[in-house]
């Protein structure tokens, strides 16, 4: 019996699993971040950095849109409808990961305008309005969480437009051209 213990223990140990602590491998920052963010969250592994993927940006200048998307088909369709790639506002999740909410696309036709946003409020007011639900678009923090940064969010009411970026030099231009902050939108992680 001592023997099986003993190699229990051993192989908890060897996976790196304490038997001290309730979240063993978080350390305190992570902790609270975890408190923060209302629950408990798993450590910042690289292998869930990994499952990020490239939120992908492109600019219609016609209809004066900009359009996000995880997926480089519908991007392509979409440049084939007059957009022009404009690279990644970032990285996020195609697939829910723990802390992370859906960030929903919604459309609006008159304005050729796509909004992206995670408040369900938002969503209601929108489709009162018309808008299309256009699914999600991937999923976000929050708060900040994992070293993930600040999507922000800017509008222009003079070309009906959305903007959203990491870039803190991006908002300060935006702002500088008549762009007005909407705040943020989530955390993202930026793109290497």
């Amino acid at each position: 019996m001592k023997c099986r213990h003993q190699t229990l223990l051993f192989i908890l140990l060897s996976a790196g699993i304490s038997l001290a602590s309730p979240t063993p491998s978080l350390n305190p920052d992570h902790r609270q971040a975890a408190r923060n963010l209302g629950g408990t969250f798993p450590p910042c592994e690289a292998s869930r950095l990994q499952e990020a993927v490239p939120f992908l940006r492109a600019f219609n200048g016609k209809t004066t849109d900009h359009f996000y998307t995880t997926d480089a088909k519908e991007l392509a369709t979409f440049i084939r409808r007059g957009y022009k790639s404009d690279g990644t506002s970032g990285l996020l999740y195609k697939s829910q990961q723990p802390g992370t909410v859906p960030l929903y696309r919604e459309y609006d036709a008159r304005s050729t305008d796509h909004i992206y946003t995670t408040d369900l409020g938002e969503i209601t007011v929108v489709a009162k309005k018309g808008l299309k639900r256009e699914g999600i678009a991937g999923y976000i923090y929050p708060r900040q969480y994992c070293g993930a940064v600040p999507l922000y969010r800017l509008f222009n009411a003079k070309a009906r437009d959305h903007l959203y970026t990491t870039s803190s030099e991006e908002v300060e231009s935006a702002l500088k051209d008549g762009w007005t902050s909407q705040g943020t939108a989530g955390y993202i992680f930026q793109a290497k």
